[in-house]
């Protein structure tokens, strides 16, 4: 058994390289990085790939059938993709920019209900405990407010002018919680 074993070429480096190799070596270099750049054909492939992957889904995707095609106890409004309609539909009178100031408002205490009942929502402790702050003002002023002793009529005003913050900010704190548990679920549907 011989083995046999081919001599190795010397490296690059140790020899003295002609200029010709040289300049042959920087063309091939120039000509690899222009075609690098020149991403247009890469682009040109990807859309076509792109666009081919599209319409074989939507080649896939299935479709209604036609109303002829039901079966004869079945009517047009019986037919299953009727509610995709009425669905939809539904889906944009139930949205607060339709509503009034009034339906607005209910549809604010109906999500801040649900968020209270939800077990998924983590909420915030601020937001559970902001309730104390107008509750201890209301007691405070209750039992030592302004309108005992000397301002009488004036400490009722002093009161309710007090009052005002005290029930600003439990409102806006509960308001950015609700805008959180509204992405919370919009962030749950999607899963």
């Amino acid at each position: 058994m011989t083995e046999g074993t081919a001599t190795p070429e010397s490296p690059a480096w140790e020899g003295q390289p002609s200029y010709e190799d040289l300049e042959q070596r920087v063309q091939r270099l120039e000509d690899a990085v222009a075609a690098l750049c020149d991403t247009q054909a890469l682009e040109e492939r990807l859309a076509t790939r792109v666009t081919e992957h599209i319409a074989k889904k939507t080649q896939l995707a299935p479709s209604p059938p036609p109303v002829a095609a039901l079966a004869p106890h079945q009517t047009d409004e019986d037919s299953p993709y009727r509610g995709g309609v009425a669905q939809s539909v539904f889906s944009t009178m139930t949205s607060p920019d339709t509503f009034s100031l009034l339906g607005e408002m209910w549809w604010d205490i109906k999500s801040f209900w649900s968020m209270l009942r939800d077990p998924l929502y983590p909420m915030t402790w601020l937001a559970r405990l902001i309730v104390l702050l107008p509750i201890a003002y209301v007691l405070w002023s209750t039992f030592a407010g302004f309108h005992n002793g000397v301002l009488g009529a004036i400490g009722y005003v002093i009161d309710l002018v007090l009052l005002c913050p005290f029930l600003y900010f439990p409102f806006k704190i509960w308001g950015r919680e609700l805008r959180r548990y509204r992405e919370f679920l919009a962030m749950r549907r999607h899963r």
